[in-house]
Protein backbone atom coordinates (compact mmCIF):
# COMPACT_ATOMS: atom_id res chain seq x y z
CA UNK A 1 0.00 0.00 0.00
CA UNK A 2 1.23 3.61 -0.83
CA UNK A 3 -0.30 6.14 0.53
CA UNK A 4 0.60 10.01 0.00
CA UNK A 5 -2.39 12.30 1.01
CA UNK A 6 -2.06 15.81 3.22
CA UNK A 7 -4.94 14.57 6.12
CA UNK A 8 -5.96 10.93 6.69
CA UNK A 9 -9.45 11.98 7.84
CA UNK A 10 -10.62 14.30 4.82
CA UNK A 11 -7.86 14.83 1.99
CA UNK A 12 -7.69 17.20 -0.65
CA UNK A 13 -4.76 16.63 -2.45
CA UNK A 14 -2.77 13.38 -2.84
CA UNK A 15 -3.39 9.38 -4.05
CA UNK A 16 -3.63 6.22 -2.55
CA UNK A 17 -2.75 2.73 -3.71
CA UNK A 18 -3.37 -0.86 -2.74
CA UNK A 19 -3.47 -4.13 -3.84
CA UNK A 20 -3.93 -7.28 -1.63
CA UNK A 21 -3.58 -10.78 -3.01
CA UNK A 22 -4.94 -14.27 -0.93
CA UNK A 23 -3.77 -17.15 -1.78
CA UNK A 24 -5.35 -20.38 0.49
CA UNK A 25 -4.43 -23.72 -1.36
CA UNK A 26 -4.09 -27.48 -0.59
CA UNK A 27 -0.45 -26.96 -0.23
CA UNK A 28 -0.81 -24.73 2.81
CA UNK A 29 -3.44 -27.23 4.08
CA UNK A 30 -6.71 -25.76 3.15
CA UNK A 31 -9.94 -27.93 2.65
CA UNK A 32 -11.33 -28.47 -0.76
CA UNK A 33 -14.00 -25.52 0.21
CA UNK A 34 -11.32 -23.16 1.15
CA UNK A 35 -8.84 -23.08 -2.01
CA UNK A 36 -8.70 -19.90 -4.08
CA UNK A 37 -7.05 -17.23 -5.08
CA UNK A 38 -8.15 -13.61 -4.62
CA UNK A 39 -6.48 -9.90 -5.87
CA UNK A 40 -8.06 -6.40 -5.14
CA UNK A 41 -6.75 -3.24 -6.78
CA UNK A 42 -7.45 0.27 -5.23
CA UNK A 43 -6.72 3.30 -6.72
CA UNK A 44 -7.65 6.94 -5.24
CA UNK A 45 -6.88 10.66 -5.68
CA UNK A 46 -7.51 13.87 -4.95
CA UNK A 47 -7.23 16.67 -7.03
CA UNK A 48 -7.63 20.32 -5.81
CA UNK A 49 -9.44 22.26 -8.49
CA UNK A 50 -9.66 25.92 -7.01
CA UNK A 51 -9.90 27.28 -3.95
CA UNK A 52 -11.85 25.30 -2.13
CA UNK A 53 -12.87 22.93 -4.81
CA UNK A 54 -11.65 19.19 -4.70
CA UNK A 55 -12.23 16.01 -7.66
CA UNK A 56 -12.06 12.53 -5.27
CA UNK A 57 -11.76 9.70 -8.19
CA UNK A 58 -11.29 5.46 -7.17
CA UNK A 59 -11.36 2.59 -9.15
CA UNK A 60 -11.39 -0.75 -7.31
CA UNK A 61 -11.00 -4.07 -9.51
CA UNK A 62 -10.73 -7.37 -8.29
CA UNK A 63 -10.88 -11.28 -9.03
CA UNK A 64 -11.52 -14.50 -7.46
CA UNK A 65 -10.11 -17.94 -9.40
CA UNK A 66 -10.90 -21.31 -7.55
CA UNK A 67 -10.56 -25.30 -8.90
CA UNK A 68 -13.30 -26.81 -10.23
CA UNK A 69 -14.84 -29.52 -7.31
CA UNK A 70 -16.52 -32.92 -8.58
CA UNK A 71 -20.43 -33.11 -7.59
CA UNK A 72 -23.39 -35.29 -8.59
CA UNK A 73 -24.67 -32.47 -10.18
CA UNK A 74 -21.30 -31.82 -12.41
CA UNK A 75 -17.94 -30.04 -11.97
CA UNK A 76 -18.30 -26.59 -10.02
CA UNK A 77 -16.15 -24.06 -7.97
CA UNK A 78 -16.59 -23.20 -4.71
CA UNK A 79 -15.73 -19.68 -3.11
CA UNK A 80 -16.35 -19.00 0.61
CA UNK A 81 -18.93 -16.52 0.89
CA UNK A 82 -16.88 -14.35 3.00
CA UNK A 83 -14.35 -14.15 0.31
CA UNK A 84 -16.58 -13.18 -2.27
CA UNK A 85 -17.25 -9.55 -3.53
CA UNK A 86 -20.14 -7.51 -2.37
CA UNK A 87 -21.36 -3.90 -3.97
CA UNK A 88 -23.61 -1.50 -3.03
CA UNK A 89 -23.71 0.75 -0.15
CA UNK A 90 -22.37 3.87 1.32
CA UNK A 91 -18.78 3.75 -0.08
CA UNK A 92 -19.01 2.23 -3.56
CA UNK A 93 -22.14 2.39 -5.63
CA UNK A 94 -24.33 4.75 -3.57
CA UNK A 95 -27.53 4.51 -5.82
CA UNK A 96 -28.17 0.94 -3.98
CA UNK A 97 -28.04 -0.46 -0.18
CA UNK A 98 -25.83 -2.48 1.03
CA UNK A 99 -24.78 -5.37 -1.31
CA UNK A 100 -27.64 -5.30 -3.23
CA UNK A 101 -25.72 -4.72 -6.45
CA UNK A 102 -24.95 -8.14 -7.90
CA UNK A 103 -25.76 -11.62 -7.70
CA UNK A 104 -28.46 -12.19 -4.87
CA UNK A 105 -31.48 -14.50 -4.41
CA UNK A 106 -34.51 -13.66 -2.12
CA UNK A 107 -35.52 -15.46 1.04
CA UNK A 108 -39.33 -15.37 2.37
CA UNK A 109 -40.49 -16.69 5.78
CA UNK A 110 -42.61 -19.64 5.83
CA UNK A 111 -45.32 -17.50 7.48
CA UNK A 112 -45.71 -15.25 4.35
CA UNK A 113 -46.34 -18.13 2.01
CA UNK A 114 -49.64 -19.29 0.82
CA UNK A 115 -51.24 -22.50 -0.28
CA UNK A 116 -53.41 -22.65 -3.10
CA UNK A 117 -56.01 -25.51 -3.72
CA UNK A 118 -53.83 -26.42 -7.00
CA UNK A 119 -50.55 -27.01 -4.31
CA UNK A 120 -48.18 -23.90 -5.71
CA UNK A 121 -46.73 -21.96 -3.20
CA UNK A 122 -47.65 -18.00 -3.92
CA UNK A 123 -46.64 -15.03 -1.64
CA UNK A 124 -46.77 -11.63 -2.07
CA UNK A 125 -44.45 -9.77 -3.98
CA UNK A 126 -43.24 -7.60 -1.21
CA UNK A 127 -42.33 -10.20 1.24
CA UNK A 128 -39.05 -11.58 0.39
CA UNK A 129 -35.68 -9.91 1.82
CA UNK A 130 -32.73 -9.80 -0.21
CA UNK A 131 -29.79 -12.01 0.75
CA UNK A 132 -26.68 -11.20 -1.74
CA UNK A 133 -24.33 -14.23 -3.17
CA UNK A 134 -21.85 -12.36 -3.78
CA UNK A 135 -19.91 -12.76 -6.81
CA UNK A 136 -16.10 -13.71 -8.23
CA UNK A 137 -15.42 -10.33 -10.18
CA UNK A 138 -16.03 -6.89 -9.52
CA UNK A 139 -15.26 -3.53 -10.98
CA UNK A 140 -16.32 -0.34 -8.99
CA UNK A 141 -15.80 3.43 -10.30
CA UNK A 142 -16.49 6.89 -8.48
CA UNK A 143 -15.98 10.16 -9.24
CA UNK A 144 -16.73 13.15 -6.78
CA UNK A 145 -16.97 16.71 -6.62
CA UNK A 146 -16.19 18.70 -3.26
CA UNK A 147 -17.00 22.12 -3.02
CA UNK A 148 -17.84 24.84 -0.20
CA UNK A 149 -22.00 25.01 1.01
CA UNK A 150 -22.80 28.79 0.34
CA UNK A 151 -23.84 30.80 2.88
CA UNK A 152 -23.75 27.57 5.56
CA UNK A 153 -20.16 28.21 7.33
CA UNK A 154 -17.12 26.51 6.49
CA UNK A 155 -18.09 23.45 8.76
CA UNK A 156 -20.25 22.37 5.86
CA UNK A 157 -19.31 21.17 2.49
CA UNK A 158 -21.75 19.81 -0.35
CA UNK A 159 -20.57 17.16 -3.37
CA UNK A 160 -21.96 15.62 -6.73
CA UNK A 161 -21.25 12.39 -7.49
CA UNK A 162 -20.94 9.85 -9.86
CA UNK A 163 -21.00 6.13 -9.05
CA UNK A 164 -20.85 3.12 -11.78
CA UNK A 165 -19.83 -0.65 -11.14
CA UNK A 166 -20.88 -4.00 -11.04
CA UNK A 167 -20.43 -7.47 -9.26
CA UNK A 168 -20.60 -10.53 -11.68
CA UNK A 169 -19.96 -14.42 -11.21
CA UNK A 170 -20.43 -17.11 -13.74
CA UNK A 171 -24.01 -16.88 -13.99
CA UNK A 172 -24.30 -12.93 -14.44
CA UNK A 173 -24.67 -11.25 -17.33
CA UNK A 174 -25.41 -7.36 -16.34
CA UNK A 175 -23.41 -4.96 -17.20
CA UNK A 176 -22.12 -1.86 -15.30
CA UNK A 177 -24.75 0.03 -13.06
CA UNK A 178 -24.49 4.20 -12.63
CA UNK A 179 -25.89 6.28 -10.64
CA UNK A 180 -25.16 10.29 -9.55
CA UNK A 181 -25.86 11.75 -6.32
CA UNK A 182 -25.64 14.65 -4.10
CA UNK A 183 -24.61 14.94 -0.32
CA UNK A 184 -23.91 17.01 2.46
CA UNK A 185 -20.76 16.70 4.68
CA UNK A 186 -20.31 18.07 8.04
CA UNK A 187 -16.63 18.51 9.77
CA UNK A 188 -16.33 17.06 13.16
CA UNK A 189 -13.41 15.51 14.46
CA UNK A 190 -13.92 11.48 14.09
CA UNK A 191 -13.97 13.17 10.13
CA UNK A 192 -17.09 14.41 7.95
CA UNK A 193 -20.30 13.37 9.13
CA UNK A 194 -21.72 12.69 5.78
CA UNK A 195 -25.12 12.17 4.19
CA UNK A 196 -25.84 10.62 0.96
CA UNK A 197 -28.67 10.70 -1.86
CA UNK A 198 -28.31 8.06 -4.81
CA UNK A 199 -30.34 8.48 -7.79
CA UNK A 200 -31.17 5.18 -9.25
CA UNK A 201 -33.02 3.96 -12.30
CA UNK A 202 -31.93 0.55 -11.73
CA UNK A 203 -33.52 -2.36 -11.17
CA UNK A 204 -32.24 -5.75 -8.37
CA UNK A 205 -31.27 -8.57 -9.74
CA UNK A 206 -33.63 -11.16 -10.62
CA UNK A 207 -33.10 -14.24 -8.22
CA UNK A 208 -34.68 -17.38 -7.02
CA UNK A 209 -36.64 -17.54 -3.52
CA UNK A 210 -36.38 -20.24 -0.67
CA UNK A 211 -37.70 -20.38 2.41
CA UNK A 212 -36.61 -22.66 5.40
CA UNK A 213 -39.07 -25.80 5.66
CA UNK A 214 -39.37 -26.83 9.93
CA UNK A 215 -36.16 -28.90 9.80
CA UNK A 216 -34.58 -25.90 9.21
CA UNK A 217 -33.21 -26.67 5.41
CA UNK A 218 -33.76 -24.10 2.72
CA UNK A 219 -36.87 -25.08 0.27
CA UNK A 220 -36.79 -22.92 -3.45
CA UNK A 221 -40.20 -21.29 -3.45
CA UNK A 222 -39.96 -19.00 -6.87
CA UNK A 223 -37.65 -18.68 -9.46
CA UNK A 224 -36.46 -15.30 -11.76
CA UNK A 225 -38.46 -13.10 -9.11
CA UNK A 226 -37.06 -9.39 -8.39
CA UNK A 227 -38.16 -6.97 -5.56
CA UNK A 228 -39.46 -4.12 -6.63
CA UNK A 229 -37.11 -1.59 -5.12
CA UNK A 230 -39.66 1.11 -4.35
CA UNK A 231 -38.07 4.58 -4.69
CA UNK A 232 -34.94 5.68 -6.65
CA UNK A 233 -33.75 7.41 -4.13
CA UNK A 234 -31.33 5.90 -2.06
CA UNK A 235 -30.32 7.82 1.67
CA UNK A 236 -27.29 6.78 3.39
CA UNK A 237 -26.04 8.21 6.31
CA UNK A 238 -22.30 7.48 7.89
CA UNK A 239 -18.82 9.45 9.34
CA UNK A 240 -15.96 9.84 7.00
CA UNK A 241 -15.76 9.96 3.36
CA UNK A 242 -16.74 7.41 1.23
CA UNK A 243 -12.86 7.28 -0.50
Amino acid sequence: MRQRVNNLLDPTRGSVLSAEATVSSRFLGSSRLQQFSRLVTDATIYTPISRGIVFAGHIRAGGIVAPDIDLASGAANFIPPEQRFYAGGPNDVRGFDRNELGPLVYVVSRDSLTISPTFDTTFSPTAPRVSATGGDRIVIANAELRFPAPGLGDRFRLVTFLDAGSVWDDFSKSGLRFTPGVGLRVASPLGPIRLDIGYNRNQLQRGSVFTADEAGNLVQVGDNFRLDRGSRYTFHFSVGQAF
